[in-house]
Order: C-alpha cells, then structure tokens, then sequence
C-alpha cells in the first residue's frame, strides 16, 4: 500500500489507479488491502494477527491484537480516502476515514497509561504489557496526530529511558518480562 500510494503521490498518475491487474483494478487491490484487516477482527474491534509464529517469534508475547498493525491500519484507511477523495468519490472516502477514526480509540486501549509503551490483547480479553520499539515507531509513524502531546511525551521517555543505549537500540526493553526467554540478542 505504501508503494501504491507513494507512486502515485510522486507521479502524480492518479490514472495508474484505474489499471487493470489480473481481474481487478489497482485502486480494487488496494481497497481489498485497506479492508483486510477486517477479515481479522475477533470482538474487540482490532485485527488479530495471530501468535508469535506471525508477528515477532523473538517475543513470545508480541502477539494477536497489536498496537503496531492495528495503527498501521488506521493510516492504509486514510491514505486510501485521500486517493479515493482525489479520484471524485467523495462518499466511499468519507466511510474509511470514519472507519479509521473509530479505531484510533481502541488501539489506544491498548497502551499501558503513563508507561509509553503498548500491551497486546491476547484472545481472552487479557492485556500484556509489552516493551517494544515496533509498537513504539509504528504507532508514532502512523498516529502521530492522533496521539495527545504528553503520550507522545512519554512514549519518547520510555524509548530513551529502556531502548536507546549510546551504541545500541534495544528491540525488546530489558525490563520486559519476555527478556530472558528471547533467541535473539537485540531482544535481550
């Protein structure tokens, strides 16, 4: 989705979007792809993205609801009304903003309130708190405006305070609790 609407941010070849691609138009393949993340949604509102065999299998507890993709959802929403808006189609446009801006709040349901770093949502509704740098730059890369300054504030604390060393980022916090049990060394 970023190719596509980066492309045609820079070429200015809106036209591009009406291409056919196998049966489907270009700007059909990046409905279906804004939309997927519906396909995943198991009750609380938020996409599901599985286990940690799907998402970071270095952190055994980055898993299923996830701050990360859950925003990056709310931007391929928007990004996808701006295209659709300058292509004259101004109602579908307003449906996915209106979609996207009902997820802003439940994905911030999932941050840990004056902590700057994120929980993921497990099946059963149980949220684990989870120090990682993924949740820490796709949320802001995504939400930026969405986010109130003093969240900001702390996410950038939390980043500075257990990610950021003089010569190394640390992916997973030290003070995670899935620290020790990580194969990885940037996550330990």
């Amino acid at each position: 989705a970023r190719l596509i609407t980066t492309y045609v941010r820079v070429t200015g070849d809106f036209a591009w979007l009406q291409r056919t691609v196998g049966a489907r138009t270009v700007l059909d393949h990046l409905r279906t792809c804004a939309t997927h993340y519906r396909t995943l949604m198991r009750g609380s509102g938020l996409a599901d993205y599985g286990d940690r065999n799907s998402l970071l299998e270095a952190v055994g507890t980055y898993q299923h609801e996830v701050a990360s993709l859950n925003a990056a959802n709310i931007w391929i929403l928007r990004e996808t009304a701006e295209l659709l808006e300058h292509l004259g189609m101004p109602a579908e446009a307003a449906a996915f903003r209106q979609e996207a801006s009902a997820l802003v709040p439940r994905v911030q349901q999932l941050y840990v309130a004056g902590a700057g770093y994120w929980h993921c949502r497990q099946p059963d509704g149980s949220l684990v708190p989870v120090r990682h740098v993924w949740d820490f730059i796709h949320t802001l890369n995504f939400l930026h405006a969405d986010l109130p300054p003093a969240q900001i504030e702390e996410m950038v604390s939390f980043f500075q305070r257990e990610l950021m060393t003089p010569s190394w980022l640390a992916a997973l916090s030290p003070l995670d609790e899935d620290t020790g049990f990580s194969l990885r060394p940037d996550h330990q």
